[in-house]
C-alpha cells in the first residue's frame, strides 16, 4: 500500500506566484516616458565633461613689482661680489688675532657685512610682498613665479651669508 504525503504548501502554492510574476511583467499598452536620457540630463551631463578652464597668467605688474625688488638683491649681490676680492685678501693675509693686518681683515669684513644689509632688507621686503600677494588671493600662476623670485634672492643671500661665515672661520682660528 503506498501512501501518498500531502505536498508542503510552497510547492501548492509555486504555481499561483509563477503567474503573478509573468503577469507583473506585462504592461498595458500605453505612452509612458522614455528612459533615455532627458534634455536636461544631456546638458549637464556636456556642462561636466567641459575642460577646466585655462589658467590665469601671473599677473604683470605684481611679477614687475617683485622682480624690482629682486633687482636690489641682485645689484647688493653685484656691490657684495665687487668687494669680496679684497676682503679675502685680507682674510688670507691676517695675523694674529689683535694685530694690524687681523683688525684691518675685521674692518674689510664689516664693510661687506654692510654690503650684504642692502640683500637682507631687500629679501624681507620681497618675502612681505609675495606672503601678502599669496594672503590676498593672488592667481597661482602670480604666486608661483613670486615663489621662484623669492627663492633666486634667497640664494644669492645665501650665498653672501656663507661667504661671510667662511671669512669669519678664517679671522677666528
Amino acid at each position: 500500500m503506498t501512501m501518498h504525503r500531502p505536498l508542503p504548501r510552497f510547492c501548492a502554492a509555486a504555481p499561483a506566484l509563477l503567474l503573478a510574476s509573468l503577469a507583473a511583467g506585462c504592461a498595458a499598452p500605453g505612452d509612458f516616458p522614455s528612459l533615455q536620457p532627458r534634455p536636461i540630463e544631456r546638458a549637464l551631463a556636456e556642462a561636466d565633461a567641459a575642460p577646466d578652464p585655462v589658467p590665469a597668467p601671473a599677473d604683470a605688474e605684481t611679477v614687475g613689482k617683485a622682480e624690482a625688488l629682486l633687482g636690489k638683491i641682485q645689484g647688493g649681490g653685484r656691490d657684495f661680489g665687487a668687494l669680496l676680492p679684497e676682503v679675502r685678501r685680507r682674510a688670507a693675509a691676517a695675523g694674529a688675532s689683535g694685530s694690524d693686518s687681523w683688525i684691518e681683515a675685521q674692518q674689510a669684513l664689516s664693510r661687506l657685512e654692510a654690503t650684504r644689509a642692502e640683500t637682507v632688507k631687500a629679501l624681507a621686503d620681497l618675502d612681505a610682498f609675495a606672503l601678502a600677494q599669496a594672503d590676498a588671493g593672488a592667481n597661482p600662476a602670480t604666486v608661483e613665479r613670486l615663489g621662484a623670485i623669492t627663492a633666486e634672492g634667497q640664494g644669492i643671500a645665501d650665498a653672501q651669508r656663507g661667504e661671510i661665515e667662511r671669512l669669519q672661520a678664517s679671522l677666528s682660528g
